[in-house]
């Protein structure tokens, strides 16, 4: 996911439709998420005993109501034991479901999901892009340990009337079976990427800026240098991994932790979140160290002017700004296509 959910639209509002038709922000739907996955994974490891009210009466399974209520987004909660041996991999899940509900499209309503999940998630969960393990969910999430396994699932449906329904489910696994694999990744090349202009262009247009092809081509430059650990670079870049739970609320993806100097080496440093599937993070430390290369004075004069501009609009922003580089996190994500 290289371009992350715009803070503006968690502005959005949303309809809960058709009997609980009323208007919701963005930040409504997400907190809803976020609490809905913290009261899960906190009591996922006792099988959610403490959330079990009364029990439904159905076939096959131990099903009950949940004595936690998660709002109007979240109204339609269950518990249930799928045990063995009628069920030979045990396993017990909180599922919610929401009501239909109508935004400008179902693509804004999946990123409010992501943010909320992924917010609430401790750095054990890494999102999980294996096919043989999704199951047509939209998204999912899985933390392995020695004696069980736990995972965060989120899928979608139309509703007969257009609209679109979310399923969102903890799952605590009764064992711990190994991932499913797809086999053995290519191990990376150590060199760095060979860049060969066909057609070399005075200028680009990034971000709305004027840019020499020959500054463009020295930051390109110094950001595959500053990834080569142990490799000469006018900057380093250290990522450091951290659950969406400790991640800053103004942006739960990456966030830019400054400079410093490291074996006498300038070092840029950005907090990422674990959460993310590895091509996530990989897009995210991307824009994290460009952002530090343009806070290091390596962008050009004209880049390094409109990065100035953004720090400039961050500061008129005052000490109590939400996010604190919103500017210069805007700007860097308008010519961050251009480093993928």
């Amino acid at each position: 996911m290289k371009k992350y959910i715009s803070l503006l639209s968690l502005c959005i509002f949303i309809s809960l439709v058709p009997s609980t038709a009323r208007a919701a922000t963005g930040t409504e739907f997400i907190n809803a998420v976020r609490s809905f996955v913290s009261t899960g994974l906190a009591n996922a490891d006792s099988n959610f005993a403490s959330l079990r009210g009364t029990p439904i009466q159905e076939p096959l399974g131990t099903h009950f109501h949940v004595t936690t209520a998660f709002g109007a987004f979240l109204p339609d909660c269950h518990i249930s034991g799928y045990l063995p041996p009628s069920f030979p991999s045990g396993k017990w899940v909180l599922s919610c479901s929401s009501p239909g509900l109508a935004a400008s499209n179902a693509g804004l309503l999946r990123s409010l999901v992501y943010t909320g999940v992924i917010r609430a998630l401790p750095l054990c969960f890494t999102r999980t892009l294996n096919p043989l393990l999704l199951n047509g969910e939209d998204f999912r999430w899985d933390c392995h340990h020695a004696t069980h396994g736990i995972s965060v699932d989120v899928s979608s449906f139309p509703t007969h009337d257009g609209y679109i329904s979310f399923l969102l489910e903890v799952y605590n696994y009764l064992g711990a079976p190994p991932p499913v694999s797809l086999g053995p990744s290519p191990a990376p090349s150590p060199t760095p990427i060979v860049i060969t202009v066909a057609k070399p262009v005075p200028t680009l247009t990034m971000g709305g800026v004027q840019v020499a092809y020959a500054d463009y081509l020295t930051l390109v430059v110094a950001e595959q240098a500053a990834f080569l650990k142990g490799k000469a670079g006018l900057v380093h870049a250290v990522e450091i991994l951290k659950g969406g739970d400790e991640m800053p609320p103004s942006f739960p993806y990456w966030a830019y932790a400054g400079k410093t100097t490291q074996n006498g080496v300038p070092t840029v440093t950005t907090w990422v979140c674990g959460n993310l599937s590895p091509t996530e993070q990989r897009a995210a430390l991307t824009d994290g160290t460009l952002m530090g290369l343009l806070d290091s004075g390596l962008g050009g004069p004209a880049l390094q002017k409109a990065y100035a501009a953004a720090s400039a609009a961050d500061a008129a922003l005052g000490p109590n700004a939400a996010d604190p580089f919103a500017n210069r996190r805007r700007f860097v994500l308008e010519i961050s296509r251009y480093f993928s």
